[in-house]
């Protein structure tokens, strides 16, 4: 794969109106994060139950979730808290 198109990929291509500081690339959702009081961000493919894979650019870090909560509503807020709460705590204990 051409090292542009993944750098085309993960650039901002549309701005997501109701998720304050989430963009698009090319299928992936880029998303802010806050470790100690700095703001990174990831890049994120986010699928049916919850499923994830996630790049932390910022910290070499390369993240795959698998989860079962198919069809259900909360499947992406509970991924995106199991990153927030579990992930990124962990960051800031490395």
């Amino acid at each position: 794969m051409p090292v542009d198109w993944i750098a085309a990929s993960l650039a901002h291509h549309a701005s997501i109106p109701d998720t304050p500081g989430w963009e698009y690339g090319y299928l992936w959702w880029l998303m802010p994060y806050e470790l100690e009081g700095q703001s990174y961000w990831a890049a994120a493919m986010t699928g049916n139950g919850g499923n994830r894979v996630m790049i932390l650019p910022d910290f070499g870090v390369t993240l795959v979730f698998t989860n079962t909560d198919y069809n259900t509503r909360q499947m992406h807020q509970n991924a995106q808290a199991f990153f927030e709460t579990e992930i990124v705590a962990r960051l800031v204990a490395e």
